[in-house]
């Protein structure tokens, strides 16, 4: 079987694979990048690089580049189950960006390529095992399209490979999800993120550079009965009548075939012997938050500058080491969120909201 040896060993090419392999070849190592799939495609996600994920963009030098393909955000409007709402903005000088995963995949993996990264679209990985007595890792699998298998062998492996990669998931932490998405055109929400949460779940409208607005949402699964023809029939059956963002849905088109992603677990995946994992291959952070972008890049950005492949260093739950405090205040906010009559009392009722609510999206976002 063909071999091939290297630094390191990348497999997923989303923002996490991408921006590590960017930033190990900053520091002038050989890397490999494997995608199962191939490029341009599309994800189930909210599209926003939070002010967290612009910084890292900063870091590894790429900001302008993303920057230009995207809308800037400055702002997020919260919208109770009864459509009560209140208007949030970043700190002074801090924004966030919205950009389809379509183009942002593809503008990193082609910026991973032209750093001299090796990006191999269309391969497989089915199996990571380390070597005795050598300090490398042996990763097996074969091209999609001929079935030809291969074998990459490095010191450093690190998995992106996302919610449904390699890895084996732990039990889900809280009820099981189902995650829609959909391109309309007709509205716009300019430079802010409008979240709004009802019994069950929660979504967003964010509009993208290129005049489209991305809508996602969450639901449980009690609520596919009330699937019809498209997804945004069941926004129309959970929301009040008079809910700010059905009036806004109203006067929009669906563009595109819509996508759907299946159950959301929220747990850890374990660890495989000798690999690093990443982005949503480590632990999903509750969507709610619009951070899953932002972690990933951050995951890989922080890897891909710290690890010495000659040195074989011990793995560990990179997300969770950069993030306690921040994973537990999402915590509490899911807590307060998923709790329709007190989250929509305290967005209505209580002046203290504005202040609390800007001090915590800035402390989660920033």
């Amino acid at each position: 079987m063909n071999e091939e040896n290297t630094d390191v060993v990348i497999v997923g090419g989303g923002p996490g694979g991408s921006s590590s392999a960017i930033a190990f070849r900053n520091r002038g190592f050989n890397v490999t990048l494997l995608e199962k799939g191939t490029f341009p495609k599309d994800k189930v996600c909210g599209e926003l690089i939070a002010p967290l994920g612009v910084k890292e963009l900063e870091r590894l030098d790429i900001l302008d580049a993303v920057a230009a393909r995207a809308n800037e955000i400055r702002r997020i409007i919260l919208y109770s189950n009864k459509g009560a709402s209140n208007e949030i903005e970043y700190h002074e000088g801090e924004f966030a960006l919205a950009i389809t995963r379509m183009e942002l995949d593809q503008l990193l993996f082609d910026v991973s390529r032209e750093k001299g990264a090796n990006t191999i679209e269309g391969f497989a990985v089915e199996e990571i095992e380390k070597e005795k007595n050598t300090g490398f890792k042996r990763i097996a699998g074969r091209y999609v399209s001929s079935g030809k298998r291969k074998i990459f062998r490095a010191r450093v492996v690190i998995n992106a490979t996302g919610v449904r990669g390699i890895g084996k998931r732990e039990k889900t932490t809280h009820q099981p999800l189902y995650a829609f998405k959909a391109y309309l055109r007709g509205i716009d929400c300019g430079d802010a993120t409008e979240m709004f949460f009802y019994r069950g779940g929660y979504g967003g409208l964010i509009s993208t550079s290129d005049g489209m607005v991305t809508l996602a949402f969450q639901i449980e699964k009690s609520h596919f009965r009330l699937l019809k023809e498209h997804p945004v029939h069941m926004l129309e059956a959970i929301l009040s009548p008079r809910h700010p963002i059905l009036e806004k849905l109203a006067h929009a088109t669906v563009v595109k075939k819509w996508g759907a992603i299946g159950v959301t677990h929220l747990g850890a995946v374990r660890q495989i012997p000798g690999t690093w994992n990443i982005g949503d291959s480590s632990k999903i952070i509750d969507p709610f938050t619009g951070l899953g972008i932002s972690l990933a890049l951050q995951g890989g950005r922080f890897l891909g500058e710290t690890l010495d492949p000659n040195q074989d260093q011990p793995a560990y739950d990179v997300k969770t080491a950069l993030n306690g405090n921040r994973m537990l205040l999402i915590t509490v906010l899911r807590h307060l969120i998923f709790r329709p009559v007190l989250f929509h009392m305290m967005i209505k009722g209580s002046p203290m909201f504005p202040w609390l609510g800007r001090a915590l999206i800035n402390k989660l976002h920033s």
